[in-house]
C-alpha cells in the first residue's frame, strides 16, 4: 500500500503524454496546434479527444481556407448578388451589414430554389410577395435576428443520385422551405 500525504500530492505534478508544442515564450502548451490553411494564413486552435481523431482534423483543416477568409468571400458574393439582384441597402454596422447580406441571400437562393415548383399564378404572386417583404426589411438586425428561422437552400443533387426518388425529394423540400417563409412573416 503506498500512502501520500496532503502536502505531498500538492506538490505533485502530473504530466500527461500528448502531444505538446511549444509557443513563442517558450513554454508548453497541451494540444495546441498550429494550422497552415490553403489561402496561407496560419492558425493556432485547440483540440481535444483521441490522438488519431485531432490528426484526422489538422489534415481536413490544412485542405481548407480559414475562417476569415471563407466569410470574407461569403461576404464579396452576397454583395455581388445583392447588386445583381438590385436589393436595396442594409442599415447597420459594417460588419452587421456583410453578415445580413449573406444572410438575405441565402433566403433568395431558397427562394430561387422554389421556382421549378410554381405551377400556378397563385405561386408567382405568394413568391413575389415574400420577395416585397423581404425588400421591405432593411435593418440588418432584423436579417441577423431571423437567421436561426430563415430559409435556406437546398441542393438537391448532393443527397439523393437515384432519379425516380429524385423528385419525391425535391417535392418534399421545396414543401419545407415554403413552410418556413409562411412562418417567416407570420
Amino acid at each position: 500500500m503506498i500512502t501520500v500525504s496532503l502536502q505531498q500530492l500538492q506538490q505533485t505534478t502530473i504530466t500527461l503524454n500528448t502531444p505538446a508544442q511549444e509557443d513563442k515564450v517558450g513554454t508548453r502548451i497541451m494540444a495546441k496546434y498550429t494550422i497552415n490553411h490553403t489561402c496561407g494564413h496560419q492558425v493556432t486552435i485547440q483540440l481535444f479527444g483521441a490522438y488519431k481523431d485531432r490528426e484526422r482534423r489538422i489534415a481536413y483543416l490544412e485542405t481548407c481556407e480559414c475562417d476569415e477568409c471563407r466569410k470574407a468571400k461569403a461576404n464579396a458574393a452576397a454583395a455581388a448578388a445583392k447588386e445583381e439582384r438590385g436589393l436595396p441597402e442594409l442599415t447597420g454596422s459594417e460588419k452587421q451589414i456583410a453578415w445580413a447580406n449573406t444572410i438575405r441571400e441565402q433566403a433568395y437562393k431558397a427562394l430561387d430554389c422554389l421556382k421549378p415548383f410554381s405551377t400556378n399564378d397563385k405561386t408567382e404572386i405568394m413568391m413575389d410577395d415574400w420577395k416585397a417583404k423581404m425588400d421591405a426589411h432593411t435593418e440588418s438586425k432584423w436579417w441577423i435576428d431571423k437567421r436561426y428561422v430563415m430559409p435556406k437552400p437546398f441542393d438537391f443533387s448532393r443527397y439523393i443520385h437515384i432519379p425516380e426518388k429524385k423528385m419525391g425529394m425535391e417535392k418534399s423540400a421545396a414543401g419545407t422551405i415554403v413552410h418556413e417563409f409562411i412562418n417567416l412573416f407570420k
